[in-house]
């Protein structure tokens, strides 16, 4: 699990505000060691230079919070993956999902109730999202070969991965030295805070023989979504097959959940044919294992028939969507 860094620096002028310094820098300091530490070393030198320079080593508060970092810095959380959540912003996703549904004064029967509305509708909302990720197509906003996205994508998804091609345009790639098969760049991006321009410089890593990019940020690993400095790395090394393996089955539309077939107390689907059957097969599958582990010899039959029957089913099977995915590579970066 993770704490909402949004919800920790909320508290830096109530535990730091009446400290003689904090006007004096000590604020902005301690912002720029949570947020622009790229490396877990960097980190730690600048946290030990804002606890030097204004004298922080007996604060509570902030030795409290460093005993816990792995928790909320995002330079120790970059290499986990957190399907889109961030520290960094407050728990907007939870309260958007109970607005209209529960107030400061709902009580206990009425939340109860009320849950299990949201949940019906929230359920209503991802149909109609992926109903439209089949049906609708969203322009593409480059040359670059978008549409490979578009095939396999959720639109949600599509469009940011649009947001970070056009990110592209304020990136700059110089590239820095070639080591074997790894070659480091450098990469200059403009990134906009608040009311003025930041920049910041990232260093990637390509490696040539198995065509992976990975770069200092994390982001790619956090997020599972190709961010634009990967695409800038990969327009100028001129790849034209992209690793499926940046293609993440979460954000598939193409691939059917299970979820989405088991019957739920806020759900309307259970007479939809998929439902229906999946009941029946699942009674009969616990049928079949009750007497297939009765022994080593028909357990391992059962297994590889299972496969057998899955293979053929799974290659034979009517496709939702005209998809060009397909082995281990996608055309998804350039002409």
């Amino acid at each position: 699990h993770t704490y909402y860094l949004w919800h920790i620096l909320r508290k830096v002028i109530e535990k730091l505000g009446s400290h003689g310094q904090y006007k004096c820098g000590q604020k902005s300091k301690l912002l720029s060691c949570v947020y622009d530490s790229l490396t877990i070393e960097e980190f730690e030198n600048s946290w030990k230079s804002l606890n030097d320079t204004f004298n922080l080593h007996k604060n509570a508060w902030l030795q409290s919070l460093y005993a816990e970092i792995e928790f909320w810095v995002p330079v120790y959380l970059k290499n986990s993956f957190w399907a889109g959540m961030s520290t960094t912003q407050p728990s907007e996703s939870m309260n958007a999902f109970f607005d209209g549904y529960v107030h400061a004064r709902t009580n206990l029967k009425e939340f109860v109730d009320q849950f299990d509305n949201a949940l019906k509708k929230k359920v209503e909302n991802e149909n109609q999202a992926n109903f439209n990720s089949f049906n609708f197509i969203i322009h593409c906003i480059s040359h670059l070969a978008l549409e490979k996205f578009q095939d396999v994508y959720t639109n949600t998804k599509f469009k940011e991965i649009q947001q970070e091609i056009m990110g592209m345009i304020y990136c700059h790639c110089r590239f820095k030295k070639m080591d074997g098969v790894i070659a480091t760049y450098s990469v200059d991006d403009q990134v906009k805070v608040e009311d003025f321009i930041k920049e910041i410089t990232y260093t990637l890593y390509f490696n040539e023989a198995e065509c992976e990019a990975k770069c200092v940020c994390g982001l790619f690993e956090m997020r599972g979504i190709i961010y634009r400095y990967i695409f800038v790395i990969f327009s100028a090394k001129k790849v034209r097959e992209l690793p499926e393996k940046y293609i993440l089955d979460r954000w598939r539309k193409d691939i059917k959940r299970a979820y989405t077939i088991i019957s739920t107390s806020y759900d309307v689907v259970d007479h939809r044919p998929e439902t229906v059957r999946y009941k029946c097969i699942l009674r009969t599958f616990n049928e079949v294992i009750t007497n297939a582990v009765s022994c080593d010899e028909h357990t391992e039959e059962m297994i590889s028939n299972l496969y057998t029957m899955n293979e053929v089913w799974r290659t034979s099977k009517p496709s939702n969507t005209d998809s060009n995915v397909g082995g281990s590579t996608v055309n998804a970066v350039t002409k």
